[in-house]
């Protein structure tokens, strides 16, 4: 066959091929107990082994028109996939030319769907909450002046959700709906500009600049102030508008508890002065004993207001005691006392002492003088024991009386026997 003849028998089976190629459109339309349903999903599969042939989505009318161009098939399903809360279907059928095929889709059971829209801290009114699947719209409604929105969807169904707002971010979540109630709240920030230019957006959108007219000031930084730089600050922290770094004087820990933030001389650990009534190391009090009930035995009287301040790292003994008793006593007996450590620092190490020798002499009676003894001088016998010293001295002014009284005796008898002779 030569070069040219060959050519001719190509196109000649060209020719008688062509009547034979050809094409079948599927068409119809997906309702939900009567109403179109746009958006819905429809494929065709061959069978078997369910392999995609072709796919579309229905139009506002709920129709569709598929194309099939693979004719070898036994058999194809067409099917309908789930959607807002009609449950999916299928149609398994031999097809030889262009078809019609409809569906109408059942309900199934559904989910209450809910929440709240706001912004950072307020409701928001009138923000759009659509649900859908893949393209497909399902549902859409409005909130009220509350923020809320009420609507139902699909059981065991999977969703997105997309709320928005003009003036604000769009906010888009996936869902998958089960059980009996959904609760889905949004917050949607605020689309503004960067008015000082700093790359920080407003806190009021959403963003981290605290200060969006001062290009200088873009962070919250908290802090703890040690104003005296002792190397300790207060616990109270501080939130300031800053530039990235704290204030001077300012750290982003607290350090242990400064008392006196003003006195770099005061802080934890800090050596205490005593009875100064200053608190340097912060412990609570002041480190003081003070001895007034002037005893000299280092601790505070009962009825004075002694008073011992310590600090945390040492305990000090603070010893009260009572009076002594008995309050009169000779000196052959002892007085004694009770002493109590009011810090109760498990030592006696300064414990004053709880006996002494009686320091108290009681006196002696008064000599008693009695009446006329005979005796031809005339004076009165003195009569008793054992006359003490402090006995004797208590005689002399009425011995001194009675050489007066005899001197003058003697006198009167000198001058009576001069004037005789």
């Amino acid at each position: 066959m030569t070069r040219n003849n060959k050519l001719m028998a190509c196109l000649l089976l060209m020719v008688i091929a062509l009547p034979c190629a050809s094409a079948w459109v599927i068409t119809g339309q997906v309702t939900g107990q009567g109403t179109p349903i746009s958006g819905a999903q429809v494929s065709i599969l061959k069978v078997p082994g369910n392999i995609l042939e072709t796919s579309g989505t229905t139009d506002g009318s709920g129709a569709y028109s598929l194309t099939i161009t693979d004719e070898t098939a036994p058999l194809y399903t067409i099917k309908v996939d789930s959607i807002g809360v009609y449950a999916g279907d299928s149609n398994t059928t031999p097809l030889s030319t262009d078809s019609t095929v409809k569906f109408d889709l059942v309900p199934v059971a559904t989910v209450s769907l809910s929440g709240y829209v706001k912004n950072t801290t307020d409701p928001l009114n009138n923000a759009v909450v659509k649900v859908k699947q893949g393209s497909s719209l399902i549902k859409s409604v409005n909130t009220n002046s509350a923020g809320y929105y009420s609507t139902s969807v699909g059981d065991t169904l999977n969703y997105t959700m997309v709320v928005s707002l003009a003036s604000y971010s769009n906010q888009e979540r996936n869902i998958s709906a089960s059980g009996s109630a959904l609760l889905e709240n949004f917050t949607l920030y605020m689309l503004c500009p960067d008015s000082d230019g700093d790359g920080y957006d407003d806190s009021a959108c959403g963003g981290t600049d605290c200060n969006d007219t001062d290009a200088s000031l873009f962070t919250e930084l908290t802090g703890y102030a040690d104003k005296d730089s002792d190397g300790f600050t207060i616990l109270t922290a501080e939130t300031f508008c800053t530039g990235g770094s704290l204030p001077a004087n300012y750290s982003a820990s607290a350090t242990a508890g400064d008392c006196n933030d003003n006195n770099a001389g005061i802080y934890p650990g800090a050596s205490e002065v005593h009875c100064n009534n200053v608190d340097e190391d912060c412990s609570g009090s002041d480190y003081c004993v003070v001895d007034d009930d002037d005893d000299d035995d280092g601790s505070s009287h009962s009825s004075g207001g002694g008073i011992l301040y310590s600090s945390e790292d040492e305990c000090s003994e603070n010893w009260i005691c009572d009076d002594w008793t008995p309050e009169e006593c000779p000196q052959s007996e002892e007085q004694t006392r009770t002493c109590e450590d009011i810090n109760a620092c498990d030592t006696d190490e300064r414990k004053p002492d709880e006996t002494r020798t009686c320091n108290y002499i009681a006196p002696e009676p008064e000599p008693e003088i009695d009446g006329d003894s005979g005796d031809d001088s005339g004076m009165d016998d003195i009569t008793g024991a054992v006359v003490g010293t402090d006995q004797k001295s208590s005689l002399w002014p009425l011995l001194g009386m009675i050489l007066i009284i005899a001197g003058l005796i003697g006198i009167a008898g000198l001058v009576m026997y001069i004037r005789k002779k």
